[in-house]
């Protein structure tokens, strides 16, 4: 009896587990399907031969008032590769002194050749890098122009990139003393003359006294400009040959009092001036200059144009401011910073 009582539910559970197994596979101990797939790995670091390297370069101002004499490296040479500049940024800080500038500039970029310094691509900014260099705390990107020499090849397999500019910033600054050296005739005490030397026109004196002949013996810088791009050396005036003396040749007849002038001769242009006084038959009697123009050269019976009906009225020019010429004898550069940051990829050689 006790064999019959075992044997009994032992068959029944064997039977249900049979015909389960037979209904219901995987819940029976049978491998489930392919779940679904698990997260993908991190993506690799980029190839070095990939856009997005930078390089960045901090230039103090010895460093850019001396960037043509001394060119500076922005990008280190990568033994066996080519290194291809993509763009540029460049930003310029001033500081108590602006840089000095030289008139359209631009930055060179160039590989090392080996000391002979051929440049490769240039670009520029815009404006000007001239004119970037002498703004206060300003920034601008700058992208590769078209490239004169063709694009990287072998021969710059290895080479550093560097940049440059044609003329040194320190070459140019803010007049810090000037002298004369020639006095000039024409001039009167107080005046202000404005300074000219090649493209740069913005630093100003003030005469303080004078000769007999209106000759400059001392004057005094005047809003002594930072940004003013002098060099050391000769310097005139602009807008020379004023008229400052002239005299009544033929009064003329049909003018009125208000009537105004203009020289039609001398060589000069833009001097003006005003009828005071006529006779009863409308000659001038008396007149004055408004405007003294410039380029004038004195000479008789210089005859003038009207705004009214009169006829006749001719002058002579007895003298004209000319003849003032200075020396810059020392200028102050500038002493801001500058940053240089270019992206690049690095390339294999063909």
């Amino acid at each position: 009896m006790m064999q019959r009582r075992w044997w009994w539910p032992s068959f029944v559970v064997v039977l249900l587990c049979a015909v389960a197994f037979a209904q219901y596979r995987p819940k029976c101990g049978d491998p489930g399907g392919q779940g679904p797939p698990g997260p993908t790995g991190a993506t690799g670091p980029a190839g070095d031969s990939g856009a997005g390297l930078t390089a960045t370069v901090d230039l103090v101002a010895a460093d850019v008032n001396a960037l043509s004499g001394t060119p500076v490296a922005i990008v280190a040479a990568v033994p066996g590769k080519i290194i291809r500049v993509l763009h540029a940024f460049l930003q310029v800080d001033a500081g108590t002194h602006r840089f000095g500038k030289y008139p359209w500039d631009p930055i060179v970029l160039y590989y090392d050749g080996d000391g002979d310094h051929t440049p490769i691509a240039q670009w520029e900014t815009v404006p000007e890098f001239s004119t970037l260099m002498a703004t206060d705390q300003r920034s601008e990107t700058a992208t590769l122009a078209a490239n004169p020499n063709g694009l990287p090849n072998t021969l710059t397999v290895g080479k550093a990139v560097y940049v440059t500019v044609a003329h040194n910033p320190g070459d140019y600054g803010a007049v810090d003393t000037l002298s004369v050296n020639a006095a000039g005739t024409g001039f009167a005490p107080t005046e202000v003359v404005v300074v000219h030397q090649g493209l740069a026109d913005s630093q100003d004196i003030v005469v303080d006294t004078v000769d007999g002949s209106g000759g400059v013996v001392t004057f005094h810088l005047y809003l002594n400009l930072p940004q003013a791009p002098y060099a050391v050396g000769a310097a005139t005036t602009v807008g020379g040959r004023r008229i400052t003396g002239s005299a009544l040749n033929g009064g003329g007849t049909g003018y009125v009092a208000s009537d105004t002038f203009t020289p039609a001769g001398g060589g000069g242009s833009f001097a003006q001036g005003v009828i005071d006084t006529v006779d009863q038959n409308g000659a001038v009697v008396t007149y004055h200059f408004t405007t003294q123009g410039q380029d004038y050269n004195p000479g008789t019976n210089i005859p003038t144009g009207t705004s009214g009906a009169g006829t006749g009225f001719t002058i002579d020019i007895t003298q004209v401011r000319d003849g003032l010429t200075f020396t810059v004898d020392a200028i102050t550069v500038g002493n801001g910073t500058a940053r240089i940051v270019a992206e690049y990829a690095l390339e294999d050689p063909l």
